[in-house]
């Protein structure tokens, strides 16, 4: 048996097209090292220190199907863990609305933050809190002039608040985000 630790990485997503990166997700390795590692904004992992041999990985989010693998790590002597072949990736699938307990369901929430004039605000921040669960920040970068965003939640009851330097800032209180998609539409904030 080997004395060397290794890398293993991977990412998250979810089972729609185009993929969406859970950034929430917890992946956990139990085996000859037990470790708990969570994903990054961009749904990617990284767990240190594994000692070779084999490991059942579970993937799992809130509202999400986990997903259970067996895996062997095996020594190599590559230095980069994707050369290496120690990577593992998942796509965890929404749990269907009538095997979903009390409380789950995801809100595929999406809109656009406008000016009075109508025109798309980028880079403004979005944050949706709810006690029930926990906090989602999100700031809306891609593409960076329009204000579109899209963003998975718990579904849930949330207060929303947008922020951008130079603007009032938006708060909207008991916003009701049910399982399934939603609209925000257009969301105005002024000078």
């Amino acid at each position: 048996m080997s004395n060397e630790l290794y890398t293993v990485c991977g990412s998250v997503m979810d089972g729609t097209f185009p993929r969406n990166n859970i950034e929430s997700a917890k992946i956990n390795f139990s085996g000859p090292t037990n470790v708990i590692v969570n994903c990054d904004k961009f749904g990617c992992y990284q767990a240190e220190n594994l000692q070779v041999g084999d490991y059942t990985i579970t993937a799992e989010a809130f509202g999400m199907e986990p997903e259970i693998r067996e895996w062997a790590l095996a020594p190599s002597d590559r230095e980069n863990w994707y050369t290496a072949g120690h990577y593992v990736n998942f796509v965890l699938m929404t749990i269907p609305s009538g095997q979903k307990k009390h409380g789950q369901g995801t809100a595929i929430v999406d809109g656009k933050i406008v000016d009075g004039n109508g025109l798309g605000i980028g880079n403004a921040k979005i944050t949706w809190s709810n006690a029930d669960t926990s906090v989602w920040t999100f700031s809306t970068t891609f593409p960076i002039i329009t204000g579109i965003y899209t963003k998975n939640l718990a579904a849930g009851i949330y207060d929303r608040t947008i922020e951008k330097s130079g603007f009032v800032t938006r708060v909207d209180h008991d916003m009701n985000y049910p399982d399934g998609i939603i609209h925000d539409g257009l969301l105005e904030i002024s000078v």
